[in-house]
């Protein structure tokens, strides 16, 4: 059997599937096609045969010629950036899952199967207290969240705060959404600190909003029980609406209750944000209530860490729980910054943008 074969106008020489058409030369009439082996590495690769048609009078011109090289080189280059493409997405995802793993919220929830309850013995001072427990101390009798208090009392440096912020948040409703998010992970958090961490508790965040009130607090665990306010934390209430505040700052709206009264909408639409005694000494030792009062009812900017007070996530307390005490509710959510890290005052006329200029540092700004 012959290795030529005649079409109706070309004597085209059988051909291997993978050759591809370069040269050809003129016998009897006929055009006669010379098979040859890719002679380009990336058309080997490529796996693509070009098949170009003769035409009426069945030739193959230099045009045909580099038409094919030309489309055998796009489409390579098309499989090569599928390839690429989907190697970095697979990289992505990988990093993605990595990086949830060991973000500093993961980090910390690692630690809720080592820290304990302490007996508080001879503690008379801030100082004395985080100098020798991390998660606070109580009563011999006394119980309390070891692993929250252990959150509440961490001390990262401003470095790390400011070059780790996870977000922004605007509103009351960012807060309550995490509300609705941990309403099954109320009690002690130790068990539930992987799915905490989950939610952000641990990361550091921004808030953005109006200074309402600041109080000293009570006598917590976390701060071994002492009653001094500069062993105590500073509770300060931040509200997102910027009439609310002017009434406040202008005395025309209470911001807080009086004692066995209805709450306030000052106090049951705002959030908690706690500037605490062993981050106050360590980092702002000129942070005090005074300088705070002073700024009330203006926009602040707050940056810390994310945290969720599972004591006050009760209906008795948290006015974002179904089903909360209309009258007795005095926070709008249980979850707060805690401890504080920075604290920025707009001091310029107007709103000032979340990443805008015009933002004072509290220890920076005169007293009037």
């Amino acid at each position: 059997m012959s290795k030529w074969r005649t079409t109706d106008r070309t004597l085209t020489k059988k051909q291997p599937k993978s050759v591809h058409l370069k040269d050809h030369a003129v016998a009897n009439g006929f055009i006669v096609h010379k098979p040859i082996q890719p002679s380009s590495r990336w058309q080997e690769r490529a796996g693509i045969q070009i098949n170009i048609g003769c035409g009426d009078h069945g030739l193959v011109s230099e045009s045909h010629r580099k038409v094919s090289w030309g489309l055998s080189f796009i489409l390579f280059s098309l499989r090569r950036r599928a390839i690429r493409c989907i190697v970095f997405v697979l990289y992505v995802l990988v990093a993605v899952q990595v990086s949830g793993q060991t973000d500093r919220a993961h980090l910390l929830a690692k630690r809720a199967n080592t820290v304990h309850r302490n007996t508080c013995d001879g503690i008379d001072s801030a100082a004395t207290c985080h100098h020798t427990f991390a998660e606070g101390c109580s009563g011999p009798k006394g119980t309390y969240d070891a692993y929250l208090s252990f959150l509440k009392n961490t001390t990262p440096s401003l470095r790390v705060v400011s070059n780790r912020n996870a977000g922004t948040f605007t509103s009351l409703q960012d807060f309550q959404d995490l509300d609705n998010k941990a309403a099954s992970l109320s009690g002690d958090e130790g068990p539930n600190a992987v799915a905490l961490a989950e939610l952000g508790q641990g990361n550091f965040y921004t808030v953005i909003g109006y200074l309402y009130y600041a109080i000293p607090g009570g006598k917590e665990a976390c701060n071994c029980r002492l009653t001094k306010t500069q062993d105590k934390d500073f509770h300060i209430g931040i509200g997102f609406d910027a009439g609310r505040a002017a009434r406040i700052a202008n005395g025309e709206e209470k911001a807080r209750s009086v004692q066995n009264a209805r709450k306030t909408p000052a106090e049951q639409t705002s959030i908690i944000v706690e500037m605490t005694p062993h981050y106050r000494t360590k980092f702002h030792p000129t942070w005090d209530l005074p300088s705070l009062e002073n700024q009330i009812g203006q926009q602040v900017k707050i940056t810390g860490q994310l945290l969720f007070d599972s004591e006050h996530a009760v209906i008795a307390q948290d006015c974002a729980l179904p089903g909360h005490s209309e009258k007795d509710c005095w926070r709008g959510s249980a979850w707060e910054i805690h401890p504080v890290a920075e604290f920025f005052v707009c001091g310029k006329a107007g709103v000032c943008e979340p990443d805008g200029d015009g933002w004072v540092k509290l220890e920076d700004i005169e007293e009037p």
